[in-house]
């Protein structure tokens, strides 16, 4: 009596199967992942160039705190509320006057350990995604430049 050999070919297929199935799932898991990591990566990038922007407007204006936030909300948009300037921005990076997914904020005052000066203003720049925490900026740059100062000083 002869044993057919169709039994074991058949198993021998299924683990196969298994193996590619396994293997598949570890390839498309990865994809998944490293599509994640792209994407934070760009608004990481997109939050940096959009910071160094405010940062060089906020500069540019000069004088105040006050002052150039005010100037900077002009030329860039934004709202100016209890003395803070922010823009928010919707997931693809464009203004928006609410809801936004993006928010970027200039916090006035003396930061970083340097202190404070009547010819020195200071501003934090911090780009956050709205639903994660204040921790968790995308991008935080601090800004400081000299103020005018008038008659003889």
């Amino acid at each position: 009596m002869k044993r057919s050999r169709a039994p074991l070919a058949l198993m021998e297929l299924t683990v196969m199967l298994l193996v590619f199935a396994l293997a598949a799932a570890l390839c498309l898991q990865a994809f998944v992942a490293s599509s994640r990591q792209a994407a934070q990566s760009q608004a990481r990038d997109t939050a940096v160039r959009l910071a160094q922007t405010a940062a060089e407007t906020l500069k540019a204006a000069g004088g105040t705190e006050a002052e150039a936030e005010a100037a900077a909300a002009e030329r860039l948009g934004g709202q100016v509320e209890q003395g803070v300037w922010y823009i928010l921005y919707d997931a693809d990076w464009n203004q928006v006057d609410r809801d936004g997914t993006y928010r970027l904020e200039a916090l006035p005052g003396p930061l970083g350990g340097v202190e404070s000066t009547e010819h020195l203003a200071q501003v934090r720049l911090q780009v956050t995604e709205e639903d994660a925490g204040e921790d968790e900026a995308l991008c935080t740059l601090t800004v400081a430049w000299q103020k005018e100062v008038g008659g003889d000083g």
